[in-house]
């Protein structure tokens, strides 16, 4: 009788590591940027530290003029400011059982397809919400109650205000609501996700006893919005560029944008010239009146993309390949006065408003440069969970998102 083969989840990891560890950085464009096209386009930058000082010049002071005198006399130091931005990161875990591995300890391949996926899932799951709040305000708002049916018991169909925000929502997500982003207190309790329906704009929740819906009100993951009026999140885009004009006495990042609007907070455009297309151009047009300001991506929801389409005679359309990655987003192409704009769709782009960038002045800070990173410090990928027979995956993205010429963008509403 043959003697037993002293073997475990260890022995099969040891097996598997070396492989993933290879995979890794082959599929990590692939998975990370190929669907975001925002962290795609933007610069990414090693982060050294927990926090990034960007500097913003928004004036060159009064020495000008005809006179000489005059100039020299009146000549003041240029206007220059900072936002002092703080690191934020956001996880994605997921566990292979360690019943699972045992099952296919005689298959090397069924092991290595089983690790693979998890890993893919983790990181994709980091990815998607790093995306998300490089569209968002730093709330970590994924949609809002629009109205609500009591089917049974605690469970509630939430029909969500706008629908595409659907995408946002998976099954198993633990979920807070709030009166608004910037609330102070969170709704009692939280739901957990049972069903999701993309198309129709429709949840289901259980509140498990003590949660229940109020229509209007926002809709979060446990952890990304606290009972606090600070932003837990890295503030995206939303917060950047805001739809409304900042007010006197704001204090973003340390900043008063309200002392040059437009230079601090981006241009707007909220007049409806007539359509969607005229209203892009527009308002690039208005920020090109800025010296060195040349917006070349206008970022959209797939839905104001086929807006956008329908609009244009010339269906024709352009490649453009992502800055600093391997992979291309499908665009329209459309001019105005200082050259041509990118019109790019993304998943997690609001469906009431645009933006025009110019990429080159936004910043993805990273550790080690890695937006989307293993978060073990080196040893064993695969941790044991303490509790539970199965092996930890965590993926971390710890990140800073800043513009070195917030006033080099815009932002327009959808009408």
């Amino acid at each position: 009788m043959a003697n037993p083969n002293p073997s475990g989840t260890a022995n099969i990891t040891a097996a598997v590591e070396p492989l993933l560890k290879i995979r890794y950085p082959e599929v990590y464009h692939d998975i990370i940027f190929r669907d975001r096209p925002l962290m795609g386009m933007v610069k990414k930058k090693a982060l050294g530290g927990k926090s990034v000082q960007q500097a913003q010049k928004y004036g060159n002071g009064g020495g000008r003029g005809h006179t000489f005198a005059n100039a020299r006399t009146n000549a003041t130091q240029p206007k220059r400011t900072a936002f002092n931005v703080t690191q934020s990161w956001t996880y994605g875990y997921q566990t292979v059982l360690n019943t699972d591995a045992r099952a296919s300890q005689g298959d090397l391949a069924a092991i290595y397809d089983l690790w693979s996926d998890c890993q893919d899932g983790a990181m994709n799951m980091c990815a998607d919400d790093l995306e998300l709040m490089l569209h968002g305000d730093g709330f970590g708002v994924r949609g809002s109650i629009g109205s609500n049916a009591n089917p049974s018991g605690n469970l509630y169909d939430l029909t969500l205000t706008i629908p595409e925000t659907a995408i946002n929502f998976e099954v198993d997500m633990v979920l807070v609501s709030a009166v608004a982003a910037n609330s102070s207190s969170l709704d009692t309790g939280t739901a957990v996700v049972k069903k999701v329906d993309v198309q129709g704009g429709v949840i289901r929740v259980d509140g498990g006893g003590t949660w229940t819906p109020t229509n209007s009100h926002v809709l979060s993951v446990q952890g990304d919005k606290i009972a606090s009026a600070t932003a837990q999140l890295a503030a995206g885009l939303s917060g950047w560029l805001p739809l409304t004009a900042p007010s006197a006495g704001e204090s973003w990042f340390g900043v008063d944008r309200s002392d040059q609007v437009d230079a601090l907070s981006g241009w707007r455009q909220t007049s409806n010239k007539g359509n969607l297309l005229l209203n892009i151009k527009a308002l690039a047009n208005n920020m090109s009146r800025r010296s060195g300001s040349k917006p070349d991506v206008t970022l959209l929801s797939f839905g104001n993309i086929d807006t956008a389409e329908n609009l244009i005679d010339n269906k024709t359309r352009y490649p453009m390949p992502g800055r600093d990655v391997d992979v291309f987003y499908e665009t329209l192409q459309v001019g105005y006065a200082k050259g041509r704009l990118a019109l790019t769709g993304s998943p997690f782009a609001p469906e009431d408003r645009f933006y025009n960038l110019m990429t080159s002045t936004w910043n993805l800070y990273s550790t080690g440069n890695e937006p989307v990173a293993n978060a073990f410090m080196g040893g064993d990928q695969f941790i044991h969970d303490f509790d539970a027979d199965s092996r930890q995956i965590r993926m971390i993205a710890q990140v800073i998102f800043v513009p070195d010429a917030v006033g080099w963008n815009g932002v327009g509403q959808v009408f």
